[in-house]
């Protein structure tokens, strides 16, 4: 018997793979992109919405009542949102929150030609919303240890944010574009405010969510605000689906259902389709 402790050394393939986590469910290699996944979901145009729609508290509760596609943290060009949902006329209704991109700012970026952030769409209405008119004043509440405040600063940028910095737009797809580019027309808010804040007083406090949501970390974005999200829609509902871009983790109870989309926008960064699973 040998008690030669080099023995015992084995072999290792310093090449090999790293060993995947047992707790991230595996992506399968052959799911179909994006839009496909979410042409079984289509839906026609709502009825309020088209040449003549004006922004008004009856259209906005309208609004809020059907599909709509959130983007917390949305920047100023990234349009994916719009390239997927509105594609597959899945949803005719979009959200924008921000912090950093006042509303005449975003008009303006509406208002320009070439393959901006909606391509193929121009603005036939729009509305500057008053200070006066909504006032996102009720936090979300306490969540186990967890407790949102602002500081200081926010609280600055969130009082500017109430003074005339959301818009509200009508888009109407140009005459050289097929419904095969999307709807005729889309309905478009962008609101200079918190994300958390935003969603908790439009859906939250209501028992409600928006059917689809983007979720992305970048300098300004990071992960601790996507966890705060989190707990804001634990206090209510979820999204039915979430766009991840790759590389981020998803929320738990999603499963991937879509291979990645073509990059978009400011990220040019990939994504793909997360959808809520069913509980039984």
């Amino acid at each position: 018997m040998c008690n030669n402790p080099l023995d015992d050394i084995e072999d290792v393939d310093e090449d090999a793979d790293e060993v995947d986590d047992p707790n991230v469910p595996e992506i399968p290699a052959d799911l179909p992109d994006p839009v496909s996944v979410l042409q079984p979901y289509r839906e026609p145009a709502p009825r309020w919405l088209g040449p003549v729609t004006r922004f008004t508290r009856a259209t906005f509760k309208q609004f809020l009542r059907g599909r709509v596609a959130f983007y917390p943290n949305a920047g100023g060009e990234d349009g994916q949102l719009f390239s997927l949902f509105a594609k597959s006329h899945s949803v005719h209704c979009f959200i924008h929150a921000d912090l950093d991109n006042p509303a005449r700012k975003i008009l303006s970026t509406l208002q320009e030609d070439g393959q901006h952030r909606l391509y193929g769409y121009d603005p036939v209405f729009d509305k500057i919303i008053p200070s006066n008119w909504w006032q996102l004043s009720e936090q979300p509440p306490h969540h186990g240890e967890w407790l949102f405040e602002f500081s200081e600063e926010d609280r600055e940028r969130l009082r500017f944010a109430a003074a005339d910095t959301s818009l509200f737009v009508v888009l109407r797809r140009r005459d050289e574009f097929s419904d095969d580019h999307g709807p005729e027309y889309l309905c478009f808010l962008h609101v200079l405010a918190d994300a958390c804040l935003l969603y908790w007083n439009l859906w939250g406090r209501h028992d409600q969510a928006p059917f689809a949501m983007l979720l992305e970390s970048d300098m300004t974005w990071r992960d601790s605000d996507i966890e705060a999200l989190l707990n804001v829609a634990k206090e209510a509902e979820f999204p039915e689906f979430l766009l991840v871009a790759e590389g981020e983790q998803c929320w738990p109870g999603y499963e991937a259902v879509s291979g990645l989309s073509e990059p978009s926008g400011m990220s040019q960064r990939e994504r793909r389709l997360y959808r809520r699973m069913e509980i039984h």
